[in-house]
């Protein structure tokens, strides 16, 4: 390796590093960041549990459904008023994060999308009842993940 090389791998080495700090830094204020309720109260997101929900496409043919389909519409629990809140969009493909007009829900939505790794507790939810059931049902698919190296 010559000498400009060496200069040049120096100089990635410190971006690399820059870029790193950085990375760290966002998630620190992401994990910082509220998600407001209907009630009029914020709560840091990483006290919120999330529900991912899902719906399922019966079979149909040979090789059509049969198969569940995530939700645009994710749920997630108010500790102060102690309900369960919607966080959904119908037109995500037009709508912008930026966009002055979107509804609590829509702002909502885009914010358990995009941070959803910040949030205290989220879980997918297909057809069961209760909290417990869910959480049980996703401990069971992460044990199963894991087993088969997919995680």
């Amino acid at each position: 390796m010559n000498k400009r090389e060496k200069e040049i791998k120096k100089e990635i080495d410190n971006h690399n590093a820059q870029i790193s700090a950085l990375h760290k830094e966002q998630d620190s204020i992401d994990s910082r960041k509220t998600i407001k309720c209907k009630c009029g109260k914020r709560t840091p997101i990483k006290k919120v549990l999330v529900l991912r929900d899902h719906w399922y496409e019966t079979p149909s043919g040979c090789t059509g459904g049969d198969m569940w389909h995530r939700s645009d519409e994710n749920h997630w629990y108010c500790p102060h008023c102690e309900s369960w809140q919607r966080a959904y969009i119908f037109s995500s493909s037009k709508a912008k994060k930026s966009d002055k007009n979107l509804s609590l829900t829509a702002k909502n939505w885009f914010l358990t999308q995009s941070l959803m790794s910040h949030f205290g507790e989220v879980l997918n939810q297909y057809n069961e009842k209760t909290l417990d059931e869910i959480r049980a049902a996703n401990k069971k698919e992460k044990e199963r993940r894991a087993a088969r190296g997919l995680y």
